[in-house]
């Protein structure tokens, strides 16, 4: 509208000038020199009205091209919208909650990656869960364990203030039987020639194997592929029949980093699973966890 609006008092200005030449050309010189002047601005105002004609086009194509993306966008929102009220809805079928959970998507987890984690946890049975970063999965796995009446987690956890949220949060629902936040925060460790900050181990050390590991944590932005460290780090602790679960794959640091275990450990096989965020899961191989890990 903007750019409509000064075309059109751009054009009303050129017309003025040139209709004033004119009269100054007739007062001075006669009819004869009224005519030329008249036929130069006709044809000076058809050209610019021919200009501003085209801008006009080009600018409804872009409006048009515009509404069209935004409806793509709101249409993809719409529809996983509906996948995520779904998937809450068969959450709720296999989880009997005692309280509210926290709000779940944005930066918290998606109720897609919590069905993953509840389907894993019922197939494979844990007795022992660790997970990377707390929230709404370490309650929702909690609950699964009690359902069994099998199984503990250990939720390693970074930031003291969230440690101490979340596992008040585990009281409160009645599972702190089955699931523990771990205050552990960040240090520097060294894995081949690089140094990263991953959790302190703080787990307990005469914890048994590791069935299932859940990476959410710590956050991406604290440095480049900011979760590698998970499995270099805890995989000495991985039982031979293990399963790793990791969020957010659809950022390229997560891609990257589930591609470089499998290239570093010669015992993983990958499913990429269609979640909000992306999500894959690994296993390792029968029996060739005996010669697993690639020399470096």
């Amino acid at each position: 509208m903007d750019l409509c609006r000064k075309d059109i008092l751009f054009l009303a200005g050129v017309i003025a000038s040139l209709l004033a030449l004119s009269l100054i050309g007739w007062l001075s010189f006669g009819e004869a020199i009224l005519v030329v002047t008249l036929g130069i601005s006709v044809g000076v105002v058809l050209f610019l009205q021919l200009v501003i004609y085209r801008k006009l086009q080009k600018s409804n194509e872009w409006q048009r091209e515009q509404q069209r993306g935004i409806y793509h966008q709101l249409r993809e929102r719409a529809k996983q919208d509906y996948r995520q009220i779904e998937a809450l809805s068969s959450m709720m079928q296999f989880v009997k909650l005692n309280r509210p959970l926290p709000p779940m998507r944005n930066w918290a987890i998606s109720p897609d990656m919590n069905n993953i984690i509840i389907s894993e946890i019922l197939n494979i049975n844990p007795a022992v869960i660790v997970e990377c970063g707390s929230g709404t999965s370490t309650i929702i796995a909690a609950y699964v364990l009690m359902e069994l009446e099998r199984g503990k987690l250990y939720s390693l956890e970074n930031e003291q203030e969230y440690a101490d949220k979340n596992q008040r949060l585990l009281e409160a629902h009645g599972l702190s039987d089955r699931a523990e936040v771990v205050y552990a925060p960040l240090i520097e460790v060294t894995l081949g020639e690089k140094t990263w900050l991953w959790y302190e181990n703080r787990l307990p050390p005469d914890m048994p194997s590791i069935d299932l590991l859940i990476v959410d944590g710590p956050l991406g932005s604290i440095h480049e592929m900011a979760r590698y460290p998970a499995v270099p780090m805890l995989y000495g602790l991985l039982s031979p029949s293990a399963t790793i679960i990791v969020d957010d794959t659809i950022r390229k640091d997560e891609r990257e980093i589930v591609k470089a275990w499998m290239e570093e450990f010669g015992d993983l096989e990958c499913q990429w699973m269609d979640t909000e965020k992306g999500t894959a899961v690994l296993r390792r191989k029968p029996h060739s966890h005996k010669g697993g890990k690639k020399e470096h």
